[in-house]
């Protein structure tokens, strides 16, 4: 007898829960007609068993938005599975399956009143689904979470709301909000932490901020949100504990934050002598950072060749994506210099770098090494930009899941990054009207705003109308000569920790 037959009896009336468990797994995995999607979603208004009803919610991830929706509204709408352990997390993962594909379909969920005041929906779904859109840090993900704000129904879930949002955004650089979603934290500033009180002007926010850029004792998460949030105040005060905080030195998060917040100040001279002076960091992520500051304006990118020809830099050093940069300014003088500076180099790879690949062949492959002692190198050098173990940054690919057992490909990675670009990872520059210039991975391209994810981790958005050119490049975010001025064991401690399958112990 086959499933689907219109001589089969009713899917709720087999009295058999496995079976009828089974019978729904089997609708899953075909084309559902009309007649068996309406006799699911019946199923779901009275269906008591958890084994059936988790099946019924995986098949409603399946389904179209409209038809899969239904089950999921249908076995809430009972308020019976709340302490179950599976199914407030696989209803939570049917929901999220469409927050991207259909917001539409999302924004109808969440304007049913009847829906927020679910006990599963306030316990499991909301805060997910808050920082679920927080963490896009995008205009698109920044507005589901302003609808979210704007439909609430009481106190309690706003305050759901909020924490999700701040739990997604935590220790990161926030960037540009629309108004929509300021509108909504105004409208809930009693709620607000503090990072949120400085975005809508809250009386006394700032003070309170450049007090805890003070306090030795402030976390460094709390320094990173609170510097990159001072950075859209218009605050005199503010910007001057920035520098102070850039110039004593802090943990090297907080010293990027610092800068990225900086760049809007590059013309200021005592920007550009503090960034120049982080400039030559032993810090990767630093010395970019400051380098991607002295790049994005034009006085700043002056004042940084003629460092250069003064032998007090080299640019040689700089990643690829900072020469474009400074090209981008299209001023005669930068690019006569940066012309001669590599004119013999056209080719992604140079010869000094096939040696140098050859050099640390040889070393890493007489084995041995230390992954523990490698996990420190990889924490110096890469952990601002790459995840390994669900520790690290989100600038660059997740090294967890890439070919680390493929030694030449780490090698071509490592020393000459722009010779194979992640699909993905492209650099992206931007000109504004304003004629600065910004550079970074693109993460939201729409009608109306495009958004990029700088080196330093900030996420950075613009209008359309403000941009006067957007220019794909054919070259790495990566900084070049990473593993410069590594010694032998140290680089065979670093190449057995990027190889190792599991974290070190």
């Amino acid at each position: 007898m086959l499933l689907g037959s219109d001589k089969l009896i009713p899917i709720k009336d087999i009295t058999d829960i496995g079976l009828r468990g089974y019978a729904v797994r089997r609708f899953a995995g075909k084309a559902i007609s009309e007649k068996h999607r309406n006799a699911l979603i019946e199923l779901a208004i009275v269906e008591e068993s958890p084994e059936v009803v988790s099946q019924l919610i995986a098949v409603s991830k399946r389904m179209d938005s409209n038809d899969g929706f239904k089950i999921v509204k249908n076995v809430l709408s009972r308020n019976l599975f709340d302490s179950d352990p599976h199914i407030p997390l696989l209803i939570w993962w049917s929901i999220e399956s469409k927050a991207e594909s259909d917001i539409a379909a999302i924004k109808e969920l969440f304007s049913d009143n009847n829906i927020w005041r679910n006990k599963i929906v306030r316990n499991d779904v909301i805060g997910r689904i808050m920082r679920r859109y927080a963490s896009q840090e995008t205009i698109e993900g920044y507005l589901m979470c302003a609808f979210l704000l704007k439909n609430a129904v009481d106190q309690e879930v706003k305050k759901t709301l909020i924490s999700g949002f701040s739990e997604a955004l935590r220790g990161k650089q926030i960037g540009a909000m629309p108004k929509a979603l300021l509108t909504q934290f105004d409208a809930t500033k009693d709620l607000l932490p503090l990072p949120l009180r400085i975005r809508i002007n809250s009386t006394g926010a700032v003070d309170e901020a450049i007090v805890l850029l003070t306090n030795k004792n402030t976390p460094t998460s709390s320094l990173v949100e609170l510097v990159s949030t001072l950075g859209f105040v218009n605050s005199e005060a503010a910007i001057n504990a920035i520098k102070s905080l850039l110039s004593k030195g802090a943990h090297k998060d907080v010293q990027v934050a610092c800068l990225a917040v900086l760049s809007a100040y590059c013309a200021d001279i005592e920007v550009k002598e503090l960034a120049f002076n982080k400039a030559i960091s032993r810090e990767a992520m630093i010395r970019e950072a400051a380098l991607d500051l002295l790049a994005s304006e034009l006085s700043a990118a002056l004042f940084l060749v003629d460092r250069c020809k003064k032998g007090k830099f080299s640019l040689e050093n700089a990643n690829a994506s900072m020469h474009e940069k400074l090209r981008a300014h299209e001023d005669q003088s930068i690019n006569r210099y940066l012309s001669k500076l590599f004119k013999n180099i056209d080719s992604k790879i140079t010869d000094a770098q096939e040696l140098e690949i050859v050099r640390i062949k040889e070393i890493v492959s007489t084995g041995g090494g230390n992954p523990k002692n490698g996990e420190k190198t990889f924490t110096r050098l890469c952990i601002g930009c790459h995840k390994m173990f669900d520790k690290g940054g989100e600038i660059g690919p997740d090294l967890t899941s890439y070919q680390r057992n493929d030694k030449d490909a780490l090698l071509m990675s490592l020393v000459a990054p722009g010779a194979e670009i992640r699909e993905g990872y492209e650099n992206v520059i931007i000109k504004t009207k304003s004629d600065t210039v910004h550079s970074g991975f693109l993460v939201e391209d729409t009608a109306k705003y495009v958004a990029i994810r700088e080196l330093s981790g900030a996420s950075r958005v613009f209008e359309r109308n403000q941009i006067k050119s957007l220019a794909n490049t054919d070259v790495s975010l990566m900084p070049q000569g990473l593993l410069n001025g590594i010694d032998d064991n140290t680089l065979k401690d670093f190449f057995a920790y990027l190889r190792s399958t599991t974290p070190p112990f």
